[in-house]
């Protein structure tokens, strides 16, 4: 099964998702993430590698990470000749997840996410959506892939030009708001508010002013999208940089649509300090 694009248009605050079952739990991942899905195929394992790590597989000349969804999620690995493999993009690389079946795809809205409370250690989940008869989790593939490699430490520099400028950003994840927030102030931002999601981030800029706005795409309630296209409404002199590991060439249009000013790839903190400066004049 292969996807053929997302058709769904940018600031509506929708999304499609692929849902999966692992362990019997309903499960789900962004479509904008999905390459492919395809049948169970051999990996090879790698010496010394990471737990969650099963080993490297290679369709068709592509060689990835294969990661055990299972273990990540219920701490114990299953061998399994029905499994399938759901090989994603995001963060300009590539891996693949071993589930036990795909459900189907879902459109939803952001705003029947809801976000849970949980500890930095957690931090795997997204969103939860609560439906009639079912309950999906939206994994969040960012946080859990940067456990499996580890923080980059970045070589992040202070400019006193940065120390004046007020900075509004958005971002769901408690370890990416960490690093963003860490990594902007050894930049010398020092006038920094941070928003859990778009919807926080909207009711914060009615009512304040910034110089820029960085948000990511995928957050409950309001996307960075919708949240993009209701400042751009309302001002269109804000400057909005979207920060997501979603945005690649094929998505670019995306942001342009609702008019954002800027779009950086995650993870790096310092390219995106290096984008800002660059905007800024600085």
């Amino acid at each position: 099964m292969k996807k053929d694009g997302i058709l769904l248009e940018s600031g509506t605050n929708e999304l499609e998702v692929v849902c999966f079952k692992v362990a019997n739990r309903i499960y789900a991942v962004n479509v904008s993430k999905v390459q492919e899905i395809i049948k169970k195929i051999p990996y090879t394992k790698i010496p010394n590698s990471h737990e969650f790590v099963k080993g490297m597989i290679n369709p068709r000349g592509k060689i990835m990470p294969l990661l055990d969804l299972n273990k990540i999620l219920n701490g114990n690995s299953i061998e399994s000749e029905k499994a399938l493999y759901i090989n994603l993009a995001f963060n300009n690389q590539i891996v693949s997840i071993e589930v036990d079946e795909v459900v189907g795809i879902r459109k939803l809205s952001w705003e029947s996410i809801e976000k849970v409370d949980v500890d930095q250690s957690q931090d795997t989940v997204t969103g939860i959506i609560k439906l009639k008869d079912e309950m999906i989790v939206l994994l969040d593939f960012e946080s859990i892939f940067s456990k499996i490699m580890g923080k980059k430490e970045e070589n992040i520099k202070a400019k006193a030009e940065r120390k004046s400028v007020s900075i509004l950003f958005a971002e769901d994840s408690t370890v990416m708001s960490m690093m963003l927030k860490d990594g902007l102030l050894k930049a010398g931002y020092e006038n920094i508010t941070v928003a859990h999601n778009g919807a926080e981030a909207w009711d914060i800029i009615q009512n304040n002013k910034f110089d820029v706005v960085v948000s990511d795409i995928e957050m409950p309630k309001m996307d960075g999208y919708t949240l993009t296209k209701n400042i751009k409404t309302m001002d269109k002199k804000i400057p909005v940089v979207l920060f997501s590991s979603l945005i690649t060439d094929e998505t670019l249009h995306k942001g342009i649509s609702v008019g954002a000013d800027l779009q950086v790839n995650k993870p790096s903190i310092q390219f995106l300090i290096d984008k800002l400066d660059a905007f800024l004049g600085f």
